[in-house]
């Protein structure tokens, strides 16, 4: 068993998923070392379980929203790992909404609508009468999912630590992730910093059922870059998509926020777009005290 964490829980949720033929006696054991590892009672751990599959929710202690990312119903369980920037999501606090976001992951054979969506993008989603559960993340690969499997258990979640705890093997490290770090600055591929976890790439959809896992690449990198190459490029889409989010986020957001500017067109866009979108802001630049005089005529 991995150590206790030194700082509380990040800033994302966390959720876990677990097919396996009676998995009812994995539920105790998840309670158990999630209860134990993040310091936190059983009761603020929320999971629903059916006959081979189980899912299980942590709030993060971090989100500004305050609002329900899961949904336990008789007949589902909706959970999100990150805040989902959709308006009609942030305005139902109870988490009833999540559910919808089901018939965006649909696909009919082409690229599913929940492409569009803001990254990242983390999603699970239990039916309870078929008894499976489904996992989705973003284009970009920024709602991480990691995935393990090995007899007849298969495990999929949104944190690899949460992953670490549960799987029944020992903890170990993968030794291709660390040679890459060292080499590279950053791990390679699929590899995680445990043994025998898979990250999953990006735009993947995850079907877990009877200790299985099955993959379907929904909106993948190639699928994206293809969609794109048919279509004249026009820099008022992503302008118009930033505008549009910041006004969903604005009522959530302090009076006043901090936009760091370095002098180039990424942090001018940004406080451009908060201008517009009529958000107050004061900007701040990090430079070396010789620099000074220098850069801030530049940015005057």
């Amino acid at each position: 068993m991995i150590n206790k964490p030194t700082v509380a829980l990040s800033e994302a949720n966390i959720v876990l998923s677990i097919s396996q033929e009676n998995v009812l006696k994995q539920v105790e054991r998840v309670l158990e070392r999630f209860s134990a590892y993040f310091n936190i009672s059983r009761e603020a751990i929320e999971y629903s379980c059916t006959a081979t599959t189980a899912i299980f929710f942590i709030r993060s202690n971090k989100d500004a929203y305050r609002i329900n990312w899961f949904n336990n119903t008789p007949g589902s369980f909706a959970a999100s790992a990150y805040p989902v920037i959709e308006e009609n999501i942030l305005k139902n606090r109870g988490g009833e909404s999540l559910n919808k976001l089901v018939k965006l992951t649909e696909s009919r054979g082409g690229i599913p609508e929940l492409w569009k969506m803001n990254p990242p993008f983390c999603f699970f989603h239990q039916d309870k009468v078929a008894d499976k559960i489904e996992c989705f993340n973003d284009f970009l690969g920024f709602g991480r999912l990691y995935e393990y499997s090995i007899d007849d258990i298969a495990i999929v979640s949104s944190s690899a630590i949460a992953l670490a705890l549960v799987m029944p093997a020992a903890v170990q490290l993968e030794e291709n992730f660390w040679n890459a770090y060292l080499t590279f600055g950053g791990g390679l591929g699929d590899f995680t910093f445990f043994k025998d976890i898979t990250l999953v790439q990006p735009g993947h959809k995850l079907e877990i059922s009877h200790g299985k896992i099955y993959k379907i690449d929904l909106i993948g990198y190639k699928k994206l870059i293809k969609l794109q190459r048919s279509q004249d490029f026009d820099a008022g889409d992503p302008i118009e998509a930033a505008l549009h989010t910041l006004k969903i986020v604005k009522p959530f957001m302090p009076e006043e926020i901090n936009i760091g500017l370095s002098g180039g067109r990424d942090s001018r866009l940004i406080a451009a777009l908060a201008f517009n979108a009529g958000i107050k802001f004061k900007t701040f630049t990090v430079i070396t005290p010789e620099m000074e005089a220098e850069v801030f005529e530049i940015l005057i």
